[in-house]
C-alpha cells in the first residue's frame, strides 16, 4: 500500500462524473461502490470535518492545512477506490491518523505540521512494524 497515494489513470476508467464541471460537481464524484463502502468514507470525511473544528482539548489540535491535506489524501484515496480506513483521529501533537485495520495487516498513514505523510504498516508475524515517508499529491492553490 506504499503506491497508494500515486495516481493510478486506470482506475479511474468507468467512473461516473456529474456533469456540473465545477470544484463541487468535480468533489461530488458518483461511484459505483457498495453501500458500506460509501458510508465508511462518509464517516471518514465526517470525522475529518470534526477534526477541523477542534477546539483545545488537551492537546495541540491540528492545523488547517494539516486537516486539508488529510482531506485531499482522502479524496485521492476514494477516487483510486481504496478502501476507507477504519480510523481517522487527531493526536496530540497536532498530527492526523488514518488506520487501516483487518486480521492480517495494519497500516497508517500520519499527516504531520510539516504536511509530511508518514505510511506504517505492521505485516503479519513481523516483530516490528515498517515505514516511510510516502509523497502525497500537493496541495492545489
Amino acid at each position: 500500500m506504499s503506491t497508494v497515494l500515486e495516481p493510478r489513470t486506470s482506475v479511474l476508467m468507468g467512473r461516473e462524473r456529474y456533469k456540473d464541471n465545477s470544484r463541487a460537481g468535480v468533489e461530488s464524484t458518483a461511484y459505483v461502490a457498495d453501500n458500506s463502502t460509501r458510508l465508511q468514507w462518509e464517516r471518514c470525511f465526517a470525522k475529518l470535518r470534526e477534526i477541523r473544528s477542534y477546539d483545545d482539548e488537551g492537546g495541540m489540535p491540528p492545523t488547517l492545512q494539516v486537516v486539508s491535506q488529510a482531506i485531499s489524501i482522502a479524496k485521492n484515496l476514494r477516487i483510486n477506490r481504496e478502501p476507507a480506513p477504519s480510523r481517522c483521529h487527531a493526536t496530540d501533537e497536532g498530527n492526523i491518523i488514518m488506520s487501516w485495520e483487518d486480521t492480517n495487516e495494519y497500516f497508517e498513514l500520519e499527516i504531520d505540521e510539516n504536511l509530511c505523510c508518514t505510511g506504517r504498516w505492521l505485516r503479519p508475524g513481523a516483530l516490528r512494524a515498517e515505514s516511510a515517508i510516502i509523497e502525497a499529491f500537493s496541495q492545489s492553490s
